[in-house]
């Protein structure tokens, strides 16, 4: 079961307060990695490093105490990253064997980590180079869900989700480009936030899809990721679409009239396919929410929703096969695993208009969600439609029949990685022990605004369960 540790925003009162440090907090940090081994959430642990880290926010945190100067904004917060990040020194291996390419300098969201006063624990798993949404990764290692190692941690930053609801870590930086951020954070019972495109660099991390990739964050509360994003929120120079908005812009948000709660739109189409357990969910935390005053709902309809799916997939297919153009066209075949292989030799054999077509409707797309969002303050669906498969599932049972796992994984998440909406998961109940996912998205931009409104969700959530028990 996931260890119990402190938030990161309760771990820096600790430490502010002088009743713990951060030494104490690696300590326990590293017995929950090495009792929780079987998890194969890591692909390294730099224990050396980490400990001078934490000595180095140890003296911080005392010179902080005694008055000379604040300590930084996340001083001796141990993090993990995903092996898709170059950290300097350290091999980027992208979840395949072959790779083993060492990193010559930080990736950008790495160095701000360090200036910040994090201590970098070890990079974690992903599913191979990040093209898939399981987390199943046959020739590296699958990592398993903490609340049941029979299932499947959702992916592709399958590694980061499971160190944070193992408490292996106090938060982790991921990267979602349909849904690899969100979806391994519902399935393990955590944070997962994808900012609006472009407001955290991508300097430094091996691309998978040039228009639908972003960094994103997984914590345990949305106050921790918040703290993150305000940290990784930078314009950056080294990444072209990287967004300089000045920093007013960057943290105002659109907030909705203080006379009324924050309205939002249940999709319903992705309502009505998600498996019973899961859309009972999502009805139960509509019905706190307005309970406790926080949100007025009403149904909405998802534009364009029977052809999103075969937009995104044409688009990321495309894209990342011209990643890896090199790699498939050389003779040997056994760079990639198979499922990899096939998806990118799909994206290769793509004709140049149909991926010209994609990226028009991806952009009808867009422009048809931005109006939807005009009289909203967000969206709301389940994160996932389904519950965390079995480890080796190829199908599983929605409101709609039997999918293939991909598609009840993907399916509700995909569309706004596809036109870079801000978008956020967190925990929504349970079913039979397993966690789920409620998604809240917002507007372009407006990701304070999103934060803030699932601050307020999460905590009648919370309420309603304090006063169940």
């Amino acid at each position: 079961m996931p260890a119990v540790l402190p938030t990161a925003t309760e771990a820096l009162r600790l430490f502010r307060a002088g009743e713990f440090t951060p030494g104490q907090l690696l300590r326990q940090t590293l017995q929950a990695v090495d009792a929780q081994v079987a998890l194969g959430a890591f692909v390294s642990v730099d224990r050396e490093a980490a400990a001078r880290q934490a000595a180095a926010a140890d003296a911080a945190w005392a010179r902080a105490g005694a008055g000379e100067c604040p300590a930084e904004t996340l001083c001796g917060l141990p993090l993990t990253v995903k092996d898709i990040i170059d950290v300097a020194g350290t091999v980027t291996g992208c979840g395949n064997p072959r790779r083993g390419a060492v990193a010559q300098q930080d990736a950008t969201v790495v160095r701000l980590l360090r200036e910040a006063g994090a201590v970098l624990l070890g990079k974690v798993q992903l599913h191979e180079y990040a093209l898939g949404i399981t987390g199943d990764n046959p020739r590296m290692g699958t990592p398993r869900n903490p609340h049941d190692p029979t299932r499947l941690p959702g992916g592709s930053s399958s590694g980061s989700a499971v160190s944070v609801a193992a408490g292996m870590a106090l938060a982790s930086i991921g990267t979602d480009t349909g849904g690899s951020v969100r979806v391994p954070a519902a399935l393990c019972g955590v944070v997962g936030f994808k900012p609006t495109f472009g407001r955290i660099s991508r300097h430094g991390v091996f691309p998978l899809s040039c228009s639908m990739d972003h960094v994103g964050l997984l914590a345990r509360e949305v106050a921790d990721v918040a703290l993150l994003f305000d940290v990784l929120d930078r314009q950056d120079p080294l990444d072209p679409v990287s967004l300089g908005l000045p920093r007013a812009a960057r943290s105002a948000g659109r907030s909705h009239d203080t006379c009324r709660p924050p309205r939002v739109g249940l999709l319903e189409q992705l309502h009505s396919m998600a498996a019973p357990q899961v859309s009972q969910a999502v009805e139960w935390a509509l019905s706190r929410m307005e309970r406790a005053g926080v949100v007025g709902c009403e149904p909405v309809s998802l534009p364009m929703h029977d052809e999103v799916g075969e937009i995104y997939r044409t688009i990321l297919l495309a894209e990342a096969a011209e990643v890896h153009r090199g790699a498939l066209s050389r003779a040997e075949d056994t760079h990639f695993g198979d499922d990899v292989r096939r998806m990118l030799e799909e994206g290769a054999a793509l004709p140049a208009s149909r991926y010209a077509a994609a990226q028009r409707a991806q952009s009808a797309f867009a422009a048809a969600c931005d109006g939807l969002l005009g009289h909203l303050d967000g969206l709301v669906s389940p994160t996932t439609l389904a519950v965390a498969p079995a480890v080796g599932a190829r199908e599983v049972e929605i409101g709609c029949g039997r999918v293939p796992v991909r598609s009840a994984l993907v399916s509700c998440t995909s569309p706004f990685s596809m036109i870079g909406l801000p978008a956020l998961s967190l925990p929504c109940g349970e079913a039979g022990g397993m966690p789920l996912g409620l998604q809240l998205v917002g507007r372009r931009h407006d990701d304070q605004a999103l934060l803030q409104l699932a601050r307020q969700v999460e905590q009648a959530l919370l309420a309603d369960d304090r006063s169940a028990a």
